[in-house]
C-alpha cells in the first residue's frame, strides 16, 4: 500500500511536483549532450513509451532546452508517439541556471544513472528481437 502524501513533507518544492506539457516543437535539444542510444534501444524506448505511456518527464532548463530526455524528445516527434498527446511532452522545467550550471546539469543526469554493460544489455536486445518481441520497425 502507497504512503499517503503529507502535507508537511517538502514535495511541493520539488521540480518533479510540477510536470507541465509542453508542445515539443517549443522544446530545444542542447549542442553539448554526450549520450548517444543506438537503433535497437532507441526503437525500444519508442515500444516503451508507446506501450507503457510516458513514464518519465523530459528535463528542461528554463530557456526549455533540454537537459535530460533527449531521445525522449527525439521519439516524440515520431508519428505514433506524438499521437498519444497530440505532440506533448511532460516537462520538469529547472530553476534558472548560467551555461556551466546547465552543463553540468546535462553531465549529472547522464551520469547519475550509471552505466550498464554494452554487451549485457545487447545480449538481451538480442534475445527479444529473436524473440520477436524488438523487430526492426
Amino acid at each position: 500500500m502507497h504512503k499517503n502524501y503529507n502535507k508537511n513533507m517538502k514535495y511541493e518544492n520539488q521540480p518533479l511536483n510540477r510536470i507541465n506539457w509542453i508542445h515539443r516543437d517549443e522544446l530545444k535539444p542542447n549542442n553539448y549532450n554526450p549520450n548517444r542510444v543506438a537503433p535497437p534501444e532507441l526503437r525500444l524506448l519508442k515500444i516503451s513509451i508507446s506501450e507503457d505511456g510516458w513514464t518519465q518527464p523530459i528535463v528542461c532548463n528554463s530557456d526549455l532546452s533540454i537537459v535530460d530526455g533527449f531521445h525522449r524528445w527525439t521519439v516524440s516527434g515520431h508519428k505514433e508517439i506524438y499521437s498519444l498527446t497530440d505532440g506533448y511532452v511532460p516537462v520538469v522545467i529547472l530553476s534558472e541556471k548560467d551555461s556551466n550550471e546547465k552543463r553540468m546539469a546535462t553531465i549529472r543526469h547522464n551520469r547519475a544513472r550509471g552505466t550498464h554493460g554494452v554487451l549485457e544489455m545487447s545480449k538481451i536486445v538480442q534475445f527479444m528481437v529473436e524473440d520477436g518481441i524488438v523487430t526492426g520497425k
